[in-house]
């Protein structure tokens, strides 16, 4: 029978042929695609065998579609675009993201092995393959999402602070146009100033009216309190209804809304407070109360 035990330094010399490897092709790697991004070319000056390594990975396993396949494994292709546009991103490459999942399953699959090597090297080995691949495989796809609904979570806050400064404009009985361009300009660099700013903007160049770039923004989002705030707007403005009443009574929602999630953020913060202090309270004291019995058990014998 071959003997496949492994030794100690051999694994030691295998892990360092292959961590120098993985770091000098990283290195060119990156150093290939920031000159790629600084060629005029869209296609890269320097093509090369990695070039596009995970799109050549995704054609080598599967020709089906992308969209597809990420499906099968669980991600929403069209939330993930969506999140990509909030995010301000380029529309994503669906074959790059799968090929880099497919990646990300092999070097789990690679961490499987060395769970035979018997010894704490080889365990140690094994788990770092596997939260390697546990990485490539979620890399991306969980990072837009994170910040899709950090900026999301933004907006929400900004509400309450954008519709004030709004119905202050239409007191004085300005435009809804205006009144609205004028309130982002006072929150510049905020997210419903950006966002609004640009569809306005956008708007005005491609001769869309502000009811649709409003639309256009809350579709993006897809924020209740946002998606609501538009639909009453734009539907007041559409009956000949009073827009200062309607921006006034979504300003008393969202301040509403807003004192109701800074309550619910503050008693889960108390309660993730009040957690560890009772367990650092607790332990002393039953060590305190066990300890005479257990000097007892010690002096008579009996503890073990």
């Amino acid at each position: 029978m071959v003997d496949l035990t492994i030794s100690i330094p051999q694994i030691i010399g295998i892990v360092i042929g292959i961590s120098v490897f993985l770091f000098a092709l990283f290195i060119v790697i990156v150093n290939d695609e920031r000159n790629n991004a600084e060629s005029k070319n869209p296609h890269g000056a320097n093509e090369w065998l990695f070039t596009k390594w995970d799109e050549k990975i995704y054609d080598a396993m599967t020709h089906e579609q992308p969209e597809v396949f990420l499906t099968k494994l669980g991600v929403d292709t069209e939330q993930y675009i969506k999140n990509c546009e909030v995010c301000r991103y380029r529309s994503p490459n669906l074959k790059k993201t799968a090929g880099r999942k497919i990646t990300g399953l092999f070097i789990v699959a690679l961490g499987v092995p060395f769970l035979m090597v018997g010894n704490i090297v080889g365990y140690a080995l094994s788990v770092t393959f596997i939260i390697a691949g546990m990485m490539m495989y979620g890399a991306g796809i969980s990072k837009v999402d994170k910040e899709a609904k950090q900026k999301k979570k933004q907006l929400i806050d900004e509400m309450p602070r954008f519709l004030d400064l709004l119905q202050t404009a239409l007191y004085i009985n300005m435009p809804v146009e205006d009144a609205i361009t004028v309130t982002c300009k006072h929150l510049y660099g905020t997210i419903i100033s950006d966002e609004l700013l640009s569809s306005m903007a956008e708007s005005q160049i491609g001769g869309v009216s502000w009811q649709k770039a409003l639309e256009n923004v809350a579709r993006k989002y897809e924020v209740d309190a946002f998606s609501d705030f538009v639909l009453y707007l734009v539907t007041g403005y559409e009956k000949g209804l009073s827009i200062y009443d309607v921006v006034r009574r979504q300003a008393i929602e969202a301040q509403k809304t807003a004192l109701i999630n800074a309550e619910g953020a503050a008693s889960k913060l108390n309660t993730s407070i009040l957690i560890p202090i009772t367990i650092f309270k607790l332990i002393p004291l039953l060590i305190i109360a066990a300890l005479p019995v257990l000097l007892q058990m010690i002096g008579t014998g009996n503890l073990f």
